[in-house]
């Protein structure tokens, strides 16, 4: 039984460590700029297809939708062909497309076929470095099964995400459910010995008897 608390200890803290953890923020509660909607595209100004447009953007809104209802965030993905480095273009574009500081800007680039974030200052407590790493890997799993269709890749990624991020953990009450139950089992097996020994001590003494 011990052996068994200790394997489940271990378990437990393995899986929160995974990309199963659930972060436990806080929503965000300030201000965002929506005006754009959930993407834009600008594929069509390259003369190329658009990547998202009336037959798949469904799957993209929905998934954002969850995003911002679960985060209190703003995603917005912005769909360019090339750009010179990205990183720095995407600071600029998040500063030129949004008033408020409450926005993830995902900016994808066709002819790298990556993508790079730019967030807002206010939303720090909630899409930090884990945050972000835990979006890349949802967004990521998605990458081959929907073959090149972004609106499906991130749209079902975020959705994943969003509930991750906000998802309470619950490794403390695990842990001390965990601990009690072996201060529990130790306490019994103390009782168990001293009660052996106290039998066998009156055994003793009635044979001595005899």
């Amino acid at each position: 039984l011990i052996f068994w608390i200790i394997g489940s200890v271990l378990t437990v803290a393995f899986a929160n460590s995974s990309s199963n953890k659930k972060l436990n923020r806080d929503k965000f509660k300030g201000s965002v700029d929506s005006q754009y909607g959930y993407y834009i595209d600008t594929s069509a100004d390259y003369g190329l297809e658009p990547f998202i447009d009336s037959t798949n953007e469904a799957a993209l809104n929905s998934g954002f939708k969850s995003f911002y209802d679960k985060t209190g965030v703003f995603p917005v993905l912005y769909v360019i062909e090339s750009v010179d480095n990205p990183n720095k273009y995407t600071d600029e574009l998040y500063s030129q497309l949004f008033k408020s500081e409450g926005n993830l800007l995902i900016l994808y680039v066709a002819e790298l076929d990556d993508y790079f974030f730019a967030a807002g200052h206010d939303i720090g407590e909630v899409i930090d470095e884990e945050s972000l790493n835990l979006i890349c890997d949802k967004v990521n799993a998605n990458w081959n099964a929907y073959n090149g269709d972004l609106a499906k890749i991130f749209g079902e990624g975020m959705k994943k995400a969003g509930k991750q991020i906000m998802a309470k953990s619950n490794f403390r009450v695990i842990m001390v459910t965990l601990i009690i139950g072996l201060v529990v089992i130790v306490v019994v097996l103390i009782l168990f010995t001293w009660w052996k020994k106290r039998v066998a001590q009156k055994n003793k003494e009635q044979e001595d008897l005899e």
